[in-house]
């Protein structure tokens, strides 16, 4: 089970995503005020710069296993796909970024408004790298924010990056609260799961893995 976490931008026009008989306590969490975020350092990373994004994954904690996101990766998987139009958001040197992934949805259904799905959150370990996935992930919120966007959701298995996330002020969400199925909207309870299997030696535990909604292909247009 992906853990979900979540930011609200709109309160007031994310009400109708709220499910019903949600618990008082987890509803009181998510509409608590999100911290000031800073977006100062941050800036969109076009794709004319892959050729200059070469990340030293040594200093990536939690991402030594799994999809390399190499340049090629977020060619493929992001700039060149068909249907969505993804925006990423990089702060810090580009052989050491923070990284944040982004695109916009808009719901059909029970309510129609804007939401915003950051399908990766990556930065360098430490105070600096820290400091700008703080800003890449201030970025892409502002843009989403600026674009109506209501909420803004991340699923990753990474508990360092959990960690991160919720610093950054989006809460650990259980399951049931808030839509996560929207097209059309769907008011319930809609874990999303994951199962390994692998031949090799690896990590015990999926908070030692960085596994995201995208990996998989989970991030897709529903038809």
């Amino acid at each position: 089970d992906l853990p979900r976490f979540v930011t609200l931008l709109d309160p007031a026009r994310a009400e109708p995503l709220l499910c019903p008989g949600a618990p008082a306590e987890a509803r009181a969490l998510l509409m608590a005020p999100a911290p000031r975020r800073q977006a100062a350092g941050a800036r969109p990373l076009a794709v004319t710069e892959l050729s200059a994004y070469a990340p030293d994954w040594s200093l990536y904690e939690g991402v030594h296993f799994g999809t390399l996101r190499s340049a090629a990766y977020l060619r493929w998987r992001y700039f060149e796909h068909p249907v969505f139009r993804y925006q990423v958001a990089v702060a810090g040197e580009l052989t050491r970024p923070a990284v944040c992934v982004y695109r916009k949805e808009r719901t059909s259904g029970a309510a129609t408004v804007e939401v915003g799905r950051i399908v990766e959150l990556f930065a360098p370990a430490g105070a600096q790298g820290e400091r700008d996935a703080a800003a890449a992930l201030g970025a892409a919120l502002a843009a989403l924010a600026r674009g109506g966007a209501v909420f803004a959701d991340l699923y990753c298995s990474s508990g360092a990056l959990g960690t991160l996330a919720q610093k950054l002020g989006m809460v650990r969400l259980p399951h049931g609260v808030l839509a996560s199925r929207l097209n059309p909207v769907e008011l319930g309870a809609d874990p999303q799961n994951l199962q390994l299997w692998s031949a090799l030696p690896g990590p015990e535990r999926l908070e030692d893995l960085y596994v995201t909604r995208s990996d998989g292909d989970q991030d897709r247009p529903n038809v």
